[in-house]
């Protein structure tokens, strides 16, 4: 079965980071939807409370089967994104707030 690589936060433009993000823990994968819960939907500089549950289609049916239950995400309505340059949840949503101050 072929995997998609994670794309990183740091290799989004201003334009992608800044539009609109998500960032959510991971309940569920299969091969046609990733569920998340306790969303936070981040758009430009503000951030506010998304809903419980986001449910991302996913018509590449294998296409986020890698990701980790448990584990913290940031997506939007096509792609799954993760950050290795910050070491916790917080020090990422710093990043990308700051980036899109204007």
């Amino acid at each position: 079965m072929k995997e998609s690589k994670l794309q990183l936060v740091s290799n989004l433009n201003k334009t992608q980071l800044c539009n609109e993000i998500f960032i959510g823990i991971v309940e569920s994968v299969s091969h046609g939807s990733t569920v998340f819960s306790n969303v936070l939907k981040i758009k430009g500089n503000h951030a506010t409370v998304g809903p419980n549950v986001f449910i991302l289609e996913t018509p590449d049916q294998c296409k986020f089967l890698g990701l980790t239950t448990g584990k913290t995400y940031f997506f939007n309505y096509v792609d799954v994104f993760t950050d290795f340059n910050h070491e916790s949840v917080l020090q990422s949503l710093h990043f990308i707030l700051s980036k899109c101050s204007y």
